[in-house]
Order: structure tokens, then C-alpha cells, then sequence
């Protein structure tokens, strides 16, 4: 192998630091052989974190949003965003859209100072590490 390529699109800086001291460490064990680091970088994504399984939400569901954890999981009641400072920009009646397909809709209907709540518009299954698209004008 000559090149060792990591997509960064994915996890915490936490585990992209951990996974790259595992590629420097294996590469001390063959010091004769040449093999170079390659990071895909994607740029800024909104995701919301992790969670131990796909989230299920029907139509009128009410969520809490934060974006002040991404370590923390993701759950029916709470979910993490990976944008710090989030609330202080979104305003009552913003359509959010979970997961690449666009079928998962929601409206924010209260903003507090570091989070702010969502009724779900349309049912459907959120994945682990979902993209999330915002209002563009004011998050970008």
C-alpha cells in the first residue's frame, strides 16, 4: 500500500485523531516502507451525532435541537447538531430537512438561547450522522 486515504466527512475530531495515531502507529512497525496519508475534507456539513439506532419520528413529533454536545447521542427526545451556537440563528416557522432523501421535514417552533424545539411535518427514519440542511441565508 502507498497511500492510506481517510474520509474526515465522518465522526468526532476526537475519533479522526485517534484513527490517525492508529495509521502512525502501524506505520512505526514497518519503518522501511513508504506510505503517505491522504484525508478526504468535505468542508462544513451540518449532521446531527451519533445514536445507538435509526430515529423514528411520526408527523407532529416535538424534538429538542442543541448543538452544544455532538459527543452525545442523538435520541427521540434530544438531537445533537454539529454546528455550534445554532439557536441564536434560526427563527420560528424555519423548515429543517433530515437525512439526504429531503422526506424527513420539520418546523422549528421555539427558539431558546442554546436550543430550540421542532415539530416533525412529515413521519419518517432518520439515519445515525444524517445530514441536516438549514435555512442557507443565515447558516452557512
Amino acid at each position: 500500500m502507498t497511500v492510506a486515504r481517510f474520509n474526515m466527512r465522518h465522526g468526532t475530531e476526537k475519533q479522526r485523531t485517534q484513527l490517525i495515531k492508529k495509521f502512525y502507529d502501524a506505520k512505526r512497525l514497518r519503518p522501511y516502507k513508504t506510505c503517505a496519508l491522504m484525508m478526504d475534507l468535505r468542508g462544513r456539513s451540518c449532521r446531527i451525532s451519533h445514536s445507538a439506532k435509526p430515529l423514528e419520528f411520526l408527523a407532529g413529533d416535538k424534538v429538542e435541537i442543541r448543538s452544544d454536545g455532538y459527543e452525545i447521542a442523538s435520541t427521540q427526545q434530544e438531537i445533537q447538531i454539529n454546528l455550534y451556537d445554532l439557536a441564536p440563528l434560526m427563527r420560528e416557522g424555519d423548515e429543517i430537512i433530515f437525512g439526504s432523501s429531503g422526506t424527513v421535514k420539520a418546523m422549528v417552533t421555539e427558539v431558546n438561547r442554546t436550543s430550540f424545539f421542532v415539530d416533525f411535518i412529515a413521519s419518517g427514519t432518520i439515519e445515525s450522522c444524517a445530514v441536516v440542511k438549514l435555512p442557507a441565508p443565515r447558516v452557512s
